[in-house]
């Protein structure tokens, strides 16, 4: 019984000293940072489209407000009685 417990013992250890002569091949280290460095590239890209649809998207609204909204909004507000009285009296 004890041989068994000092034989798997030392299996273990045998496992465990094995598995930490693991190198990692320098192939993957550069793979990693250039992935790292597209991923950036790709966040930058992704981000730099979104600001741009997102300007041109403010700027017809922009456009809609000015040439459409404010114009038709200020017909009705003035065409109400109340209004035109009150430009009346300023007259």
């Amino acid at each position: 019984m004890n041989i068994r417990r000092s034989l798997f013992a030392l299996v273990v250890v045998l496992l465990f000293v094995t598995m930490g002569c693991v190198s990692v091949p320098r192939e993957t280290v550069q793979l990693s940072s250039e992935l790292g460095m597209r991923i950036s590239e790709s966040r930058s890209a992704h981000l730099t489209l979104v600001r741009q649809y997102m300007s041109e998207k403010r700027d017809r609204i922009d456009e809609f407000m000015f040439r459409e909204w404010i114009p038709e909004f200020a017909r009705q507000v003035f065409k109400q009685e109340n209004i035109e009285k009150i430009i009346d009296a300023l007259r």
